[in-house]
């Protein structure tokens, strides 16, 4: 591995990192840029191994067994770090300079060439892959970012199989803090508010064209006008906490308990973290009519 050529991959990553925070009018600090260069640039730390094992909790299959797509790949990290322990993981990412930061990241790293070919330049809009070819879409911190919703819904249920999943993980923009500018924000604040309430602060309206409002409520319509079912993540595995927790079983009198606790402890720490911090959406997208032996038991009750 040559030193200098890992020392331009970690300079190119952090030119761009600062030419993005520029969008925000945010001050990238060597400690920000050491952070994500650490999680985006190195493939020597497992750094999405939480991704991975959220999937093999959720999936009843070997992870081997399955064909994934990251959408979108980014700096490819999911991908290759998957890749380098046996998955079959594809990726599908439109900017051009992370594919570049990919390609220096196989001449820094040793990596298969063989690798390179499933990381594909594409949006969700339009997935570079055949009709049914992939178990499980895995898609984090995306969909704020895409320019139609609806159709990456679309595009996501057409390259999954028929026993095929997603996770989707996003902000939500039903809250009162916007984690691009890093602002007090009002909940689905339009865009033309939004562009006086910047202009007043003296921030660049160019990071406005990089997301869009969305939220639980949206995306859940969303999908299901596709065919998806939709389970959330944040409440299955809460619920799943405290049954655990308590060693109670998901009884039908147990799970509403469980669930109005949930519910409960949200509305507290909105409260608590109102203009302070964003909430995320988190769902699981089952496709209709796919076998319910593809989700583990904990997972198989469609929580709404």
């Amino acid at each position: 591995m040559s030193v200098n050529t890992q020392k331009e991959l970690v300079q190119f990553l952090k030119k761009h990192l600062v030419q993005e925070s520029k969008f925000y009018n945010l001050k990238a600090d060597e400690l920000f840029l050491d952070a994500l260069t650490e999680r985006w640039g190195s493939e020597e730390n497992m750094m999405e191994s939480h991704r991975i094992a959220l999937l093999k909790s959720i999936h009843s299959k070997n992870i081997e067994e399955l064909n994934v797509l990251d959408m979108a790949a980014g700096c490819g990290s999911y991908v290759l770090q998957s890749l380098k322990q046996g998955f079959n993981t594809y990726g599908v990412e439109p900017e051009s300079w992370k594919h570049e930061l990919i390609d220096m990241k196989f001449d820094v790293y040793d990596l298969d060439p063989a690798w390179r070919s499933q990381i594909r330049n594409g949006v969700g809009e339009h997935l570079p892959f055949e009709k049914a070819f992939f178990d499980v879409v895995d898609s984090w911190q995306t969909f704020e970012h895409v320019n139609d919703v609806d159709k990456c819904f679309s595009e996501i249920y057409r390259v999954l199989n028929s026993n095929g999943i997603a996770i989707v993980r996003a902000p939500s923009y039903m809250t009162f803090y916007e984690g691009h500018y890093k602002l007090p924000w009002l909940p689905m604040m339009p865009a033309s508010l939004a562009k006086v309430y910047l202009k007043l602060l003296k921030r660049p309206l160019e990071g406005l064209q990089t997301f869009s409002n969305i939220c639980f409520e949206s995306l859940r319509r969303s999908a299901q006008s596709v065919g998806f079912s939709v389970i959330n993540l944040n409440k299955l595995m809460y619920v799943n906490h405290l049954s655990k927790k308590f060693r109670m079983k998901k009884t039908k009198f147990i799970v509403p308990v469980f669930e109005m606790i949930y519910y409960t402890k949200n509305v507290l720490l909105n409260f608590k973290n109102v203009f302070r911090t964003e909430r995320y959406i988190h769902i699981l997208l089952v496709k209709k009519g796919a076998d319910p032996g593809i989700l583990k038991d904990s997972h198989k009750r469609p929580y709404l």
